[in-house]
């Protein structure tokens, strides 16, 4: 029987003997996506609760979310039974970019798809500068999110 973990761990000695530096700065931008991705779902979620209020004010179904087990990395939304918003994050090593697919009728087809780009100054960061990326902020993605699910596409 073959222990991928032993062979992950050789593949990894390796590439760090190639380039440690590299290595490190992979693993670092990966663990900086991450986190600037949880800020994204953090504030999704809020953005829901408020949308969902307004919502119920006028008797209109909100938006849920649907927890995919296993899925580092991936958010899912449902707004009423047609529309399915897939949130996902793909990290790269000068930042990542984040991205959100609306499927809906008919047939489930893609109907809209906004991708976010964000990257970090390459400086030491601030608190400040964690929280707004190269581009869109964590609460202006979350918005954009949201509100792109009610209107049934991106705008």
């Amino acid at each position: 029987m073959v222990n991928y973990g032993d062979l992950a761990d050789r593949v990894q000695a390796q590439q760090q003997v190639r380039n440690p530096s590299a290595a490190e700065s992979l693993k670092k931008s990966e663990s900086d996506a991450q986190l600037f991705f949880e800020r994204v779902k953090a504030r999704i979620v809020e953005e829901m609760a408020k949308a969902n209020a307004e919502l119920a004010k006028r008797r209109v179904g909100g938006i849920e979310r649907v927890f995919s087990p296993g899925f580092e990395g991936k958010l899912c939304l449902t707004f009423g039974a047609s529309l399915l918003c897939s949130v996902d994050l793909n990290a790269r090593a000068d930042g990542g970019r984040i991205t959100a697919i609306i499927n809906g009728p008919p047939n489930g087809y893609e109907i809209s798809r906004k991708e976010f780009f964000f990257s970090y100054p390459p400086q030491e960061r601030t608190e400040a500068s964690q929280e707004t990326a190269a581009g869109a902020s964590p609460g202006q993605i979350a918005v954009e999110i949201v509100s792109g699910l009610i209107q049934g596409s991106f705008t």
